[in-house]
C-alpha cells in the first residue's frame, strides 16, 4: 500500500550493463546526463506520486472499497517502483546484502520522499547507517488512510515474505517509523508475534519519531467539531459535519492510537471522544526508542506542553498517559527529546540522525560486515517516473464521485434556500399564485442544469475508462 525512496550503494553501480541485460530494476539504470524534459518529467511525477499518497491518506480505506486505481499497494519501493519479495528480485536489489536491514515507515499521506535532507544530498536516515554501519536500506510505502491495524498485519506479512526470501540470513531489523509510521511499526510486531513469524525474533529495536502513541490533538478536535456541527440544525452545519466525516480510518486511529483490530471493531468511529484502546505489549527481546520534538528552543517551555512538535503532543509521543493501563514504561534512556524541531523535520535532520546511529549501533561490534564511510553511494539521477493510463482512470472516477457528491449536497442547500421564501408568498392572496408557477419553473430549471452536469460528467468518466 504507500512508499520511501531507496538508495543504492557505489558496489550496485558498478555493473550497471549487467542489470541491464537482466532488465531487473531499470530505475537504478540511468543516463550519465538527462536532458531538461526528463528533469521536469521527474519533478512532475514526484509530485503526482505525493498527491496520490496524500489523497490516499485522506481517502484511502474508500479507495480500497473501490478498488480505485489510484489507490497504493503496500509495499518495498526504490525510485517509485516496486520491488516484489521474490528471491530474485531480492538478490538483484543489493550485490552485497548485509545481515542487517533497516526498514523506514513513513507518516500520514506521505511516501518515502520527505525522508530525504534537504540540503541536495539525496541522503537519508537509511542511507547513512548503510554507509556508517552496513544496514541494507528498505523504505516502505502504504495506503494510509486504511486502519493502523490493517497496515501493521500487512506490513507483517511483508516482513514475513522478506526474510524468508532474503539473499542471506537476517541477524538484525530495525525499523525507523515517522508519525503514524511508528504506530504501523508496533502493531506489526504485535501481528507478527502473534502469529508466531520468524522476522520477529530478528527484531530487536523499533525507533519511533513523533508517533502519537497516545492520539493526535488534532483528530481530536475534529471529532468534537463534527458533533458540534451535528448539534446546530441547520443544512450547512450538517454539510460541513458530513464533510469532515469523509476522513479515513487511518486518520481516525490517530485520535487515540489505535493499533490492533479490537481498538476500533465493533465501535462506532464518530462517537464523540470514546478512547476503546486495548493494551498491546512489545515482546520483551524487543525494544522501543522514542524521539520526539517541540517546538520551542527552550525545553521546558509551558508552549511545549500545550503544542508538542506542532501535531503531536509530548506526552503522546513519550507514551505516558494518566492511564496506566495505556501507559507504554518506556525507560528514559530510550526517549531523547529535540527542542526546537517541529514534526515534519524529525523525518529529515543530521542531528535526529547522530542520536538514530548511536541507538542502532549501541549493541554492534566492530567487525565484518560493517561497511567503511566510502562503501555506499547513490546515482546522482534516477528515470522520471512513468505517468500510466490507470492513474488518469482513477482521477476522474474520484472526480465522478465528488462532483456528484457535490451536486447532492447543493440540491440540499437549494431544497432549504427555496423553501421558506416560496411559503412566505403563498400565503399571500394573488401573489401566491404566481408564486407557485415560480416555484415549479425554477425547479424545473435546477433540475435540468444538475442533471446536465451529471451526463456531461459520466460521458467524460465512460470516454476515460475507454482509454
Amino acid at each position: 500500500m504507500v512508499s520511501p525512496a531507496t538508495r543504492i550503494s557505489q558496489t550496485e553501480t558498478v555493473d550497471l550493463q549487467t542489470q541491464m541485460e537482466k532488465n531487473q530494476f531499470p530505475a537504478l539504470i540511468t543516463p550519465p546526463v538527462e536532458s531538461g524534459w526528463n528533469q521536469f518529467r521527474r519533478w512532475f511525477g514526484k509530485g503526482v506520486s505525493w498527491s496520490i499518497s496524500a489523497l490516499n491518506g485522506l481517502i484511502g480505506d474508500y479507495m480500497h472499497e473501490q478498488k480505485n486505481e489510484l489507490t497504493v499497494t503496500m509495499g518495498f519501493y526504490l525510485h517509485h517502483q516496486h520491488i516484489p519479495m521474490t528471491g530474485e528480485s531480492l538478490n538483484n536489489y543489493s550485490e552485497a546484502p548485509s545481515s542487517r536491514i533497516c526498514v523506514l515507515i513513513h507518516g500520514l499521506s506521505c511516501n518515502e520522499d520527505p525522508w530525504q535532507f534537504s540540503d541536495g544530498s539525496g541522503d537519508d536516515y537509511a542511507k547513512l547507517l548503510q554507509r556508517d554501519s552496513g544496514y541494507t536500506p528498505f523504505y516502505l510505502r502504504y495506503n494510509s488512510g486504511l486502519h493502523i491495524s490493517h497496515n501493521g498485519e500487512n506490513l507483517s506479512a511483508l516482513l514475513d515474505q522478506l526474510h524468508r526470501n532474503y539473499p542471506v540470513d537476517l541477524e538484525e531489523i530495525v525499523l525507523i517509523g515517522h508519525s503514524m509510521g511508528g504506530l504501523v511499526a508496533r502493531s506489526a510486531c504485535h501481528y507478527g508475534c502473534e502469529k508466531q513469524q520468524e522476522w520477529t525474533q530478528k527484531i530487536k529495536k523499533i525507533l519511533v519519531l513523533g508517533s502519537p502513541h497516545q492520539g493526535a490533538p488534532l483528530e481530536q478536535v475534529v471529532n468534537v467539531t463534527t458533533h458540534i456541527l451535528d448539534a446546530i440544525p441547520t443544512v450547512y452545519s450538517r454539510l460541513a459535519s458530513d464533510f469532515f466525516k469523509i476522513r479515513s480510518a487511518g486518520i481516525k486511529d490517530l485520535r487515540f492510537g489505535y493499533i490492533t483490530h479490537e481498538d476500533w471493531d465493533g465501535h462506532h468511529p464518530d462517537t464523540l471522544l470514546k478512547n476503546t484502546k486495548t493494551k498491546p505489549r512489545l515482546p520483551e527481546n524487543i525494544e522501543l526508542y522514542v524521539i520526539y520534538g517541540v517546538i520551542h528552543e527552550t525545553r521546558e517551555h509551558l508552549i511545549n506542553e500545550w503544542f508538542g512538535d506542532g501535531m503531536v503532543l509530548k506526552r503522546s509521543a513519550q507514551g505516558r498517559s494518566s492511564n496506566k493501563e495505556h501507559c507504554l514504561g518506556i525507560p528514559e534512556e530510550r526517549i531523547h527529546g529535540f527542542p526546537g524541531k517541529g514534526h515534519l523535520t524529525l523525518m529529515n535532520s543530521r542531528e535526529v540522525y547522530e542520536v538514530i546511529h548511536q541507538w542502532c549501533t549501541r549493541d554492534l561490534e566492530t567487525s565484518s560486515g560493517v561497511m567503511d564511510n566510502n562503501g555506499s553511494a547513490s546515482p546522482k539521477t534516477v528515470p522520471p517516473i512513468e505517468l500510466k493510463p490507470e492513474m488518469l482512470k482513477g482521477a476522474v472516477k474520484l472526480l465522478n464521485t465528488g462532483i456528484e457528491q457535490g451536486i447532492q449536497a447543493f440540491e440540499k442547500v437549494h431544497a432549504s434556500i427555496a423553501r421558506t421564501p416560496y411559503e412566505i408568498l403563498s400565503m399571500i392572496p394573488v401573489v401566491g399564485i404566481v408564486s407557485e408557477v415560480v416555484r415549479e419553473i425554477n425547479k424545473h430549471s435546477f433540475q435540468q442544469t444538475c442533471q446536465r452536469i451529471r451526463d456531461v460528467n459520466n460521458i467524460a468518466n465512460e470516454f476515460v475508462q475507454q482509454i
